[in-house]
C-alpha cells in the first residue's frame, strides 16, 4: 500500500483530471444503494521509511442475500516501510450489515516482502502473510499468505494475487480457501489508469460448485489526485450465486 506523490506543475490537464478523479471519488461515496468486497489487487512495492495510511470503504447489494444486501464495510490501514524489502501493516475493520449499527469486525495485522522489482528485473513479485483477529467468539480468525506478481509492458500492467488461507478457532471452516485474482490496466494519463479485474473465490475445502463460490468481475479506475494522495474506485458484478450481485469499493491513500 502506497500513497502517489505528484509533481508540483502539472498544468491545466493534471488540473481537470486531478477534479475529475475527485468528482468520481464523490459520486461513488454518494452511491449507497448498491458486497461489500474490502479486498484489491495490489502490487509488492516497498521503499524504506515510507508511511502511509488507507482508508476503504464498500458497500453491497444482493436481493437474494440478507447477510450481503445493503452491507457497508470500512478499514482504515497503516502502512511502514521497514526497508527496502519489508513493510508492516496494520489495519482495523468495521462492517455494518443492512439494517445493523456499525461494529468493530477484525483486527489484521499484514507484512509485506518485496522479492523483485521493476526497476531491475523488469517485473515485480512478493508476497503478504496475513493474520485477521476477529471481534466475536465465534468468528474465526484467518491466517493467509499471498503471492503477488506483475509485469508491466508499455503502458499496460498486468497482476495476479494468489491468497491461500486457513481459518483458525471456533466454527473454523475445514481445508484450504483459495482465492485468486487478475487485473489488467491501461494508463490512458501520466496520472490515472483504467482497467479490468476479477476475483475468484474457490471457498475453503473442495467439491463446491461455480455458484457456490464467489465470482465477480467489473470495471477499476485508479491514480492521483493531489500530491501524496492516491485513489481507486471499482464496481464488480457478481458472476456467481454466492457472491454479491453489485459491489462498489473506494480506496483513499495518503503518504505521509
Amino acid at each position: 500500500m502506497q500513497g502517489i506523490r505528484i509533481g508540483a506543475d502539472e498544468g491545466i490537464h493534471g488540473v481537470a483530471w486531478r477534479w475529475s478523479a475527485v468528482g468520481l471519488l464523490c459520486l461513488l461515496l454518494a452511491s449507497t444503494g448498491v458486497q461489500a468486497g474490502m479486498g484489491g489487487i495490489g502490487n509488492a512495492t516497498v521503499n524504506q521509511g515510507d508511511f502511509a495510511t488507507q482508508l476503504r470503504f464498500s458497500v453491497s447489494d444482493d436481493d437474494q442475500s440478507a447477510r450481503l444486501d445493503g452491507r457497508f464495510r470500512n478499514r482504515l490501514m497503516l502502512d511502514y516501510g521497514i526497508s527496502d524489502d519489508v513493510a508492516l501493516g496494520f489495519y482495523i475493520q468495521g462492517d455494518n450489515r443492512g439494517g445493523d449499527n456499525q461494529e468493530l469486525d477484525a483486527f489484521i495485522l499484514d507484512p509485506r516482502y518485496e522479492l523483485a522489482q521493476v526497476a531491475t528485473d523488469g517485473y515485480y513479485t512478493g508476497f503478504r502473510l496475513r493474520y485477521t483477529y476477529k471481534d466475536g467468539d465465534k468468528k474465526p480468525d484467518n491466517f493467509h499468505i499471498r503471492l503477488i506478481a506483475g509485469l508491466p509492458v508499455d503502458q499496460w500492467d498486468f497482476r495476479i494475487n494468489q491468497i491461500l488461507a486457513y481459518q483458525v478457532g471456533e466454527d473454523s471452516a475445514g481445508g484450504l480457501g483459495v482465492d485468486t485474482r487478475l487485473q489488467a490496466s491501461y494508463r490512458f494519463h501520466p496520472d490515472h489508469r483504467a482497467g479490468l479485474e476479477s476475483f475468484s473465490n474457490f471457498g475453503f475445502g473442495s467439491g463446491s460448485s461455480f455458484d457456490e463460490q464467489a465470482h465477480t468481475l467489473g470495471p477499476i479506475f485508479a491514480g492521483k489526485i493531489a500530491p501524496g494522495l492516491s485513489y481507486e474506485a471499482g464496481y464488480r458484478y457478481g458472476l456467481s450465486d454466492a457472491a454479491a450481485d453489485h459491489t462498489l469499493r473506494v480506496f483513499l491513500a495518503w503518504l505521509l
